[in-house]
């Protein structure tokens, strides 16, 4: 099984094997979480073919699933405390994560970048 999962919950590292645990298969299968941002759920199913091609499954099942509503928000530099009287700021990690800090560019407008540019 492969499975990609972006922004969700505290225990979403165990989605993979509680997904293939609750369709009733066997306790000796492997469960795999793949996380490549917005290339998650193709990732996962061409890691599932890969296993196919490569003989080592016969069946596999592979999907994406996001749940952006769980993304949490996030205080930066206050583990060792702040000054009296400041208002540490609130990061949405949501809206912070879809930005590609190398090019600085939100992923929808690098997506419409990339349309234009190989029409």
């Amino acid at each position: 099984m492969s499975f990609c999962k972006r922004f969700t919950s505290s225990d979403s590292i165990f989605l993979p094997r509680h997904l293939l645990l609750r369709c009733g298969i066997s306790l000796d299968k492997p469960a795999l979480g793949v996380n490549r941002l917005c290339g998650s759920g193709f990732q996962a199913v061409v890691n599932g073919a890969q296993n196919i091609l490569c003989g080592d499954s016969q069946v596999v099942l592979t999907g994406g699933v996001d749940n952006m509503s769980q993304a949490p928000h996030a205080v930066r530099n206050i583990r060792f405390g702040v000054p009296l009287g400041s208002t540490p700021e609130l990061e949405d990690t949501l809206w912070v994560g879809l930005t590609d800090t190398y090019c600085k560019l939100p992923m929808a407008l690098t997506a419409e970048k990339l349309a234009s540019q190989y029409k």
